[in-house]
């Protein structure tokens, strides 16, 4: 299980966490981009090691996309080998106010000392009632796909070039010809 939770700092700007199965990790390549490096991917590699990093699907920008994930150990490699004068205070926010509070609260709060247990409250509602929002509208947006795959399976993976036209909507003489130009199927001599 694996959540995403996603901080704003006015000084360093987004950062995204994901908590899965009790270890933090974070995106690399944004990561490297906070601590000033200009060639991210190339930062992740060489600084962290092999057995601080690994390769996931995450929903991230309102896509899936496969990213480079870096627990705290490579997290803390890559602020080691930063030039960046802030590296430091970026190690400090992300160390005594960012972590602290997700384990504490399970997400961060910014000025949350100045709060009451009312308003952490509210917020938390508030933060679940958009990843709620979140959540609905990724469904929304596969079920379309998925409808589709169910019909597949029930038709045992099998169609025809009829019938896919006919879901595309377009002329079934005009999809043959498709295939055919990208050579994805072809006529035999007789034909």
């Amino acid at each position: 299980m694996s959540s995403l939770i996603t901080f704003e700092n006015m000084e360093f700007g987004k950062l995204t966490v994901i908590e899965k199965d009790g270890e933090f990790f974070f995106i690399g390549n944004e990561i490297a981009e906070l601590l000033g490096y200009s060639n991210y991917r190339k930062a992740v590699m060489v600084h962290v090691d092999e057995e601080d990093k690994l390769r996931s699907q995450i929903g991230y920008a309102g896509q899936m996309r496969e990213v480079t994930l870096i627990n705290e150990s490579g997290l803390y490699s890559l602020i080691l080998s930063s030039k960046l004068p802030q590296a430091k205070e970026f190690k400090r926010w992300v160390t005594k106010d960012v972590l602290p509070s997700i384990r504490k609260n399970g997400g961060y709060i910014r000025n949350q000392e100045n709060l009451s247990k009312e308003e952490i409250l509210a917020n938390a509602v508030l933060l679940a009632n958009n990843l709620i929002a979140e959540k609905e509208k990724v469904i929304e947006d596969l079920e379309p796909k998925a409808k589709y795959f169910d019909e597949l399976v029930n038709n045992h993976l099998l169609t025809n070039f009829r019938n896919t036209a006919k879901e595309l909507h377009i002329p079934q003489k005009v999809f043959i010809q498709f295939l055919i130009d990208k050579e994805l199927i072809y006529r035999d001599k007789k034909n």
